[in-house]
């Protein structure tokens, strides 16, 4: 039998949240709260997105200085992306913001506070530079075209916040 597509959002819901119970289980006390949350979202992101798509953590940067804040998440092209970091654990990546479709900050808790941090992280990435692509045509004639890929912000949170309700968190 086919599962139907909720049915599979569910089975991957449910698949990251005990990813998420169990890396809590081992994480050491010194160790920040959200950090094996972060690492199951990695892992889990890894292993469901295309082979194209690399994930990581760190700073995104454009060609004209500008820079995010520290990502949770950054989703880039993995084929194309050039290495900015070093191979030492725990050390920040540098992406540049070309090759980046995505970035997702993770919450343990949802409160007021952290939405308003996460919201701030995300918009400093937001208004990072795109280049224009001007590679496209064909025969020696190119022309210069939309800005590549919009850049996409996303949360996620493991719990509401006592001080936050769902219905708190719309925005328009």
């Amino acid at each position: 039998e086919v599962m139907g597509r909720a049915a599979r959002r569910e089975v991957h819901a449910r698949k990251l949240l005990h990813d998420f119970r169990e890396d809590e289980k081992t994480t050491p006390p010194t160790m920040e709260r959200g950090f094996p949350r972060e690492a199951a979202l990695l892992k889990f992101l890894d292993s469901k997105l295309p082979g194209r798509y690399g994930v990581g953590s760190g700073v995104v940067i454009d060609r004209h200085g500008g820079q995010s804040k520290q990502c949770d998440v950054v989703i880039y092209d993995d084929e194309r992306t050039p290495r900015l970091s070093t191979d030492r654990p725990m050390a920040m990546a540098i992406w540049p913001f070309e090759f980046v479709y995505a970035v997702a900050e993770v919450k343990s808790k949802l409160t007021r506070a952290a939405l308003g941090e996460a919201v701030a992280n995300i918009a400093a990435f937001k208004r990072l530079k795109r280049p224009v692509n001007n590679l496209l045509g064909g025969g020696g004639v190119y022309h210069y075209s939309e800005p590549q890929n919009a850049a996409l912000g996303i949360l996620i949170a493991h719990e509401w916040g006592d001080d936050l309700k769902p219905a708190d968190a719309t925005f328009e």
